[in-house]
């Protein structure tokens, strides 16, 4: 891992044949349907159904891990863009590493975007489930960014 772009298709390809699937505890759903229970019946099958399998606790940090290098990817490999802290209470990336200095210029004024790499690298991953994934998924998402927004 040499953090060139090039290095994403390699890492991703590796976790790809690597990332374990399991089986949520049958204890985690019956607790998710508890405080799901004021909810319609239908949008808590659907969550319920949804969380059924989820990524093995090692595969959790693999992701993880690889959040914070395609970081420092962006970093080395883009000019203005630096580590910061995601400090807003009023959404769910607070407390939460992010990336900063890039900007969306498809507006006037332009206006500075963050990028939240854990987010993102689960957001791809997430494409195991519905057997969607690609090898090329990690450095797509950051050839988007690269390309629109720095």
């Amino acid at each position: 891992m040499d953090f060139s772009e090039d290095s994403l298709k390699r890492l991703w390809k590796w976790f790809l044949k690597n990332a374990v699937i399991e089986k949520t505890p049958k204890v985690e759903i019956e607790k998710l349907r508890a405080e799901l229970i004021a909810f319609p019946k239908s949008f808590s099958k659907y969550v319920v159904k949804e969380e059924k399998t989820r990524f093995s606790l090692e595969s959790c940090g693999i992701i993880n891990d690889i959040s914070m290098y395609i970081g420092e990817v962006f970093i080395r490999n883009c000019n203005g863009i630096r580590w910061g802290f995601h400090t807003n209470t009023d959404d769910s990336f607070v407390n939460m590493p992010e990336l900063q200095g890039f900007e969306d210029n498809s507006f006037s004024p332009p206006f500075q975007m963050n990028f939240e790499p854990e987010h993102m690298v689960s957001v791809q991953a997430s494409k195991l489930f519905d057997k969607e994934q690609s090898d090329f998924d990690l450095f797509n998402i950051y050839m988007l960014w690269k390309t629109n927004y720095t």
